[in-house]
């Protein structure tokens, strides 16, 4: 796959990262609560960590860490997508990843904290969670 075509992809990702986030902050309240289904309640929450807001409660050092991270993870992936460009699938998974991980660092500057729509189970909120935005990752992350 061509890197231009590569780095579409990550741009109309980014752009639809944005976009939704852009929706659920517009529509939601910090912590407010819409049913999906039965079980399934769509949840606005904000993370200044990492995954399971690991990090969250430090003194803002992590801002520019998990960003720095970010960046690197984003020039990495622009290498591979480089260097790997006659492996279609392997390319489409890296271009989703890319425009997530372009999203985040977009929230980290902007914003400092991530903006999560976060689906959380009605009875066990804890057990079962997931983020929204990474639904789209899931095809991604599938191939390795």
């Amino acid at each position: 796959m061509k890197l231009y075509i590569s780095l579409s992809i990550a741009l109309i990702v980014l752009v639809l990262d944005l976009a939704s986030k852009y929706w659920v902050e517009s529509t939601l309240e910090f912590g407010q609560k819409i049913p999906l289904t039965g079980f399934f309640n769509l949840v606005l929450t904000y993370n200044p960590g990492a995954a399971f807001s690991f990090l969250s409660e430090e003194s803002g050092w992590q801002r520019w860490f998990l960003s720095g991270v970010a960046g690197s993870a984003a020039l990495l992936i622009v290498f591979l997508l480089n260097k790997y460009k006659h492996e279609k699938l392997f390319c489409m998974s890296l271009s989703l990843i890319l425009g997530g991980a372009l999203g985040n660092l977009y929230d980290r500057f902007l914003h400092r904290h991530l903006s999560l729509a976060s689906i959380q189970h009605r009875r066990f909120r804890h057990l079962y969670r997931c983020r929204a935005d990474d639904i789209r990752k899931f095809p991604a992350q599938r191939r390795f």
